[in-house]
């Protein structure tokens, strides 16, 4: 560990914990008024199904970097001693990021795009975090694992999390739950995409411009958002009433039962049995009523259920992005 006169106090104290552990460099947070906390980069073993990067000195770049620390807020007091849980991940890096925040392939310190190439087609360990396991002690500096219900080193903090993060390139079973979450997540925006097509094609309906650059993306539609994209002069009245609705609405109406009646009439296909509801219809008072009812959903009832779909996704997608897959 080097020479860090600026580190605060809790920091130094939190890092003397971990100096007795081999091979690996510790880096204590700084400058940082919430937390306190380091990072410890630790190699990645020769022989594994993850390649590391190697830059022109043929020396690893890739590095597993651990990091450990608690928030201030979350510090308690019990029985005149303080105690806190302790924040635990560990992700796979770069040390030439960690320096110059991206590559400069003339640098001999920099990998090389071989070897990018090379790590890159190789199976990747997966990012874990632990917040919940540990307790540290703050007066006394002793680590408190939960899990099994007695004090630990700080060499086991880290080789435990260390050691799953590595298992995650065997664990099949755990990397097929991640490939089918992120192919899940992946896939929510695509389909987004196609049901807003949906919506402007068939109902001529889009949402309104928004300051907020979290709406749609990182946080639900509000009702009010979605309109209809006609202009008023341009929508046809349903009977002359005053319940405007869209030229694509109409053609939509008309094509959907012109469809639903050519499948009868050649295919002797009812499609959830509407001709022959329809039929069955002896008043043309209950015909405009259900013409009319119809129309309304086309235009009002689709398109919001639509958006209530568009809605249910984004959420999905931001809990399933967030949700913890245990090893």
């Amino acid at each position: 560990m080097g020479n860090h006169s600026d580190t605060p106090s809790s920091t130094k104290q939190l890092a003397e914990l971990f100096v007795s552990i081999k091979n690996v460099e510790i880096i204590p947070w700084q400058d940082d008024s919430d937390a306190i906390g380091l990072s410890i980069l630790k190699d990645y073993p020769d022989k594994s199904l993850f390649v590391p990067t190697l830059n022109k000195k043929g020396e690893k770049d890739s590095v597993s970097m651990i990091r450990i620390w608690y928030l201030i807020k979350d510090v308690i007091e019990e029985n005149n001693s303080r105690k806190v849980k302790l924040n635990i991940a560990i992700i796979k890096s770069s040390r030439y990021i960690f320096d110059h925040h991206f590559y400069i392939f003339e640098d001999e310190d920099s990998p090389t795009k071989t070897s990018i190439a090379i790590s890159k087609a190789s199976r990747q360990p997966i990012d874990l975090e632990e917040n919940s396991r540990y307790e540290l002690q703050i007066d006394s500096l002793k680590i408190y694992d939960l899990k099994k219900d007695k004090y630990v080193s700080s060499k086991e903090v880290v080789e435990e999390i260390y050691k799953e993060h590595l298992n995650t390139l065997t664990n099949l079973f755990f990397q097929l739950k991640m490939m089918s979450r992120d192919l899940v997540v992946n896939s929510i925006d695509p389909i987004n995409k196609f049901l807003k097509k949906i919506n402007y094609y068939l109902f001529n309906k889009g949402f309104k411009k928004t300051n907020d650059f979290g709406t749609g993306i990182l946080t639900p539609y509000p009702l009010r958002d979605l309109e209809d994209l006609t202009p008023p002069t341009e929508r046809l009245k349903i009977l002359g009433s005053n319940f405007p609705i869209s030229y694509k609405t109409s053609a939509t109406f008309v094509t959907f039962f012109s469809i639903v009646f050519f499948l009868r009439y050649y295919y002797n296909f009812d499609f959830l049995g509407i001709v022959k509801f329809i039929n069955s219809l002896s008043s043309n008072f209950f015909i405009t009523v259900l013409t009319i009812a119809m129309l309304l959903f086309f235009d009002r009832g689709i398109p919001y259920s639509i958006l209530y779909l568009i809605n249910q996704l984004i959420k999905l997608k931001w809990y399933l992005a967030t949700l913890k897959i245990k090893v």
